[in-house]
């Protein structure tokens, strides 16, 4: 399945306001992801778009709902886990080039996933408020 170039712009345009809102250069960016400054370019004007590990990446290091970036719904950016803030910097300091980006962020991904497992059944037992946001 293909997605519209029209789609791809909007998802583009959306990679840029973050960059901009955050007051970063594409060369910023480029290094985090470890791709290419004329990469990072590519993906704001949506010649290309990022793998789903690169975006998941991005929106973990940016605090940036991958739903707003995708859709444009919602809100622009978005804690994933207020209470791990810590955990999840740990987390992101393990991805480097002897561990592997796909690795690193596959592994980060299903952890964070656990944790919202986990949260959830809390909150469904307790009734109560979940700490994850």
């Amino acid at each position: 399945m293909s997605m519209d170039k029209s789609k791809k712009n909007e998802i583009g345009m959306r990679i840029k306001q973050v960059r901009e809102e955050l007051k970063l250069s594409r060369m910023d960016i480029a290094g985090f992801l470890g791709c290419s400054r004329s990469q990072a370019g590519h993906f704001e004007t949506g010649y290309s778009l990022p793998s789903i590990e690169l975006l998941l990446l991005f929106s973990v290091k940016y605090n940036v709902s991958t739903d707003w970036i995708l859709t444009g719904k919602g809100k622009m950016f978005a804690s994933l886990l207020v209470e791990h803030d810590d955990e999840v910097r740990k987390l992101l300091e393990g991805i480097n080039e002897n561990l592997g980006l796909k690795h690193a962020v596959l592994s980060f991904y299903y952890e964070v996933k656990e944790r919202f497992r986990i949260a959830k059944k809390k909150k469904g037992r307790s009734g109560g408020e979940s700490s994850v946001v």
